[in-house]
């Protein structure tokens, strides 16, 4: 049997800590855990495997990004694609699930949501937004020509869907919606985790997609139409 290839060797080094920082970030924070301690933990004998393969606590944070957005438009491909089969003219809110779905869905192997608890370290983290993975509503509120695929076409028929809204207003809506999930997704588990008495998951994110096509299709406050016209 041939020996893997170096390339096949780093790959696999790669993922291993890619998960492993994914869970020690959902856990400890961004600055809360050691790139060295990272290594370790991935059970790298090169204290600085981190570095090597990344180069920095950055590089990292935008690997573990860019392999889940992967499988997130993969999974918003499908469900989009089932959606349009079924309804030309879907609604606002059959539309937030292609948004919502993939992150309720993205579980590890303990069926913990690992990667909304990262995401929610993210978002506290202060220079978090000086990474842009060139995806998403930052880059499709940017006009930086966001990939075509299910994410994008998403976005674009909810835009379609609320004319009356600026792109910026509709934006900065979405935005606050995504980080409402993540938020929701965790306060869930945390209190489900607890032995809080509680209705499932699901019950809670489609209130949560009712209340959020409402909230969409609100006029816009009197500050924010100063601050953009």
């Amino acid at each position: 049997m041939g020996r893997i290839s170096n390339k096949a060797e780093s790959s696999n080094t790669q993922d291993v800590i890619i998960n492993t920082a994914e869970k020690l970030f959902a856990e400890n924070g961004i600055k809360g855990v050691a790139l060295r301690a990272i290594s370790q933990a991935s059970g790298q004998g090169n204290s600085v495997a981190v570095q090597y393969h990344f180069k920095n606590r950055e590089g990292l944070v935008s690997a573990i990004l860019g392999r889940r957005i992967a499988e997130i438009e993969s999974r918003r491909d499908d469900l989009l694609k089932s959606l349009l089969l079924q309804s030309a003219d879907p609604t606002l809110v059959q539309l937030l699930k292609i948004i919502q779905q993939p992150l309720i869905d993205m579980v590890d192997e303990q069926g913990i949501h690992t990667f909304a608890r990262f995401l929610l370290s993210c978002y506290a983290a202060t220079d978090y937004w000086s990474i842009n993975t060139g995806f998403g509503v930052r880059a499709w509120m940017g006009g930086e020509g966001i990939p075509a695929g299910p994410t994008k076409q998403t976005l674009d028929l909810i835009s379609a869907a609320l004319p009356q809204l600026p792109p910026r207003i509709l934006a900065w809506r979405i935005s606050d919606y995504i980080r409402s999930l993540v938020i929701t997704i965790v306060g869930w588990e945390n209190a489900y985790s607890s032995g809080q008495t509680s209705a499932p998951l699901c019950a809670f994110m489609e209130e949560r997609r009712v209340m959020t096509a409402a909230a969409l299709s609100a006029p816009m406050s009197d500050m924010a139409r100063e601050y953009i016209f």
